[in-house]
């Protein structure tokens, strides 16, 4: 982490949701809201480090970005620095009120795949979601998920934002957390022994408390882990956000999913990683 010129750490009970993408994020952080109403500070952020950082900034650079969405990633940019001066802020001073760091992990191909349909319109514009067509769509988007494997796999650039973009989705939660999440905290979370049936673990190291949760297993998680990192208990129950099935391409989404036959070079790059390995077992 950067050195920072802050002094005066704050001291409201800071909560740092970093995660790759589609592991219930916003639904952990609707849920801290509600329990600590207002009386905490929560960040979510998808990339801090300074790789992180840089390929955000130059995939601004690249051809096909519209608007919005460079103004999408300049604000995170901006709001990811003010973050890393604050927690050299929380670091520096005297952390008694403590922070959090909450990652999710997620089957890595039920992850890629919804993070493939979250930015879909960026680079399938013309995609026809008539439910009539539902089926021959699905398969017209098979056809281009696979090849823009291929050529994610193959290791060529992105010559556009919207390639950069589908690189980010296809890549899966492995290179997060070798490229993100280890020099970002110098912490191996293969390291950290999981349970096939554990909801979460949790662990100290230079003064931050993390917490690794199963996106799977987090409905049902939800309280206890509230409990755990010092947030009061909700009442009621706790409401998904940013769902797949639930947006207007859900009857493309699970059609996609119905019909999707991973070929051989996908199972492999998915299932035979250390991340798959540590937190799923061996492929069967």
């Amino acid at each position: 982490m950067n050195e920072s010129e802050h002094k005066v750490a704050p001291m409201l009970p800071y909560y740092l949701i970093h995660q790759v993408g589609k592991v219930a994020s916003q639904t952990l952080e609707a849920a801290i809201r509600r329990s600590t109403g207002g009386t905490s500070r929560i960040e979510r952020h998808h990339y801090l480090s300074d790789d992180g950082l840089a390929n955000l900034e130059s995939m601004c650079r690249l051809p096909g970005i519209q608007a919005d969405g460079f103004g999408s990633v300049m604000q995170q940019l901006n709001l990811a620095h003010a973050v890393r001066d604050e927690l050299d802020a929380y670091l520096d001073g005297d952390v008694s009120c403590g922070v959090w760091v909450l990652t999710g992990v997620r089957h890595p191909l039920d992850l890629s795949v919804a993070a493939f349909f979250q930015n879909i319109r960026t680079y399938c514009p013309s995609l026809d979601y008539d439910d009539d067509k539902v089926d021959y769509t699905a398969d017209r988007l098979i056809e281009f998920f696979n090849s823009q494997f291929d050529r994610m796999l193959l290791g060529k650039p992105a010559t556009s934002f919207p390639e950069a973009l589908l690189d980010l989705s296809l890549r899966g939660p492995e290179p997060w957390f070798d490229k993100e999440f280890r020099p970002f905290y110098d912490v191996d979370v293969y390291a950290r022994p999981i349970g096939r049936s554990q909801q979460f673990i949790t662990f100290r190291s230079s003064k931050l408390n993390f917490v690794i949760y199963r996106t799977e297993f987090l409905p049902s998680a939800i309280h206890p882990l509230l409990r755990t990192i010092g947030a009061p208990a909700i009442v009621g129950e706790t409401s998904s956000v940013n769902v797949g099935e639930e947006k207007d391409y859900s009857n493309l989404y699970r059609a996609f999913k119905r019909r999707f036959k991973p070929p051989l070079s996908v199972m492999d790059y998915y299932y035979s990683g250390p991340f798959f390995r540590h937190f799923y077992g061996e492929r069967k």
